[in-house]
């Protein structure tokens, strides 16, 4: 993700729309040189970039539908919090700038349309005050490492997740739940008893904070 693409995620906070993701920039020059009509009339060449156009324009259609979902999530916000969250990031242009890359980043690379609007939701908290922006953020990286179907269980999960232990030996591992062996009291021996998952810190902010209208 460069600089230029960069711009205007945070900001964008503030208005009434989203802003437009053009590909212009990404085709210029080889625009420039296949108006000249020479390398068209290479098969391989021609398909190659017909192919490529509308590579990039499903793309930049999937990311536009993925930043609505992420913003749609703000538009309940009042714009006096939402202004007062872009004027202090703004204070910080480090803080701002890594703020900003990485959600485009998480965003852009999210495996569904759900994860954005989970990422909308935890910064939209942030806003309200509910959680701190180091929580969000981390949250917001641990929804990127966590396959969706696993992210929707969590919202049906209980201390006695027998049904599936592999889904919650990946939301451990993501950092959502903690487990324990049980112990049958053998001296000497380790504990080979099966283990009790329970949500965490993290797994609880991000059920109250992020997935509480995600299925």
């Amino acid at each position: 993700m460069n600089q230029k693409t960069s711009i205007g995620l945070l900001d964008s906070i503030t208005s009434e729309g989203i802003i437009s993701l053009g590909s212009d920039f990404l085709e210029l020059a080889l625009d420039n040189k296949l108006n000249e009509g020479v390398l068209r009339e290479i098969p391989v060449v021609r398909n190659l970039y017909n192919l490529g156009r509308a590579t990039v324009a499903i793309y930049h259609r999937l990311l536009i539908n993925k930043m609505i979902n992420f913003l749609g999530e703000l538009s309940n916000v009042s714009y006096e919090k939402r202004q007062s969250f872009v004027e202090d990031i703004n204070k910080d242009p480090q803080k701002k700038r890594v703020c900003e890359e990485t959600l485009l980043l998480l965003i852009d690379r999210a495996d569904s349309f759900e994860k954005p609007s989970i990422l909308g939701r935890l910064l939209k908290h942030h806003i309200l005050g509910d959680i701190s922006y180091e929580d969000a953020m981390r949250l917001s990286y641990i929804v990127d490492r966590v396959y969706m179907s696993d992210l929707d269980y969590l919202t049906r999960f209980s201390s006695d997740l027998k049904s599936n232990p592999d889904i919650a030996a990946s939301l451990q591992s993501a950092g959502l739940l903690s487990g324990n062996s049980m112990d049958f009291g053998n001296l000497g021996e380790s504990s080979s008893g099966p283990i009790i998952y329970e949500l965490n810190k993290y797994g609880k902010m991000l059920l109250q904070y992020g997935l509480e209208s995600a299925v």
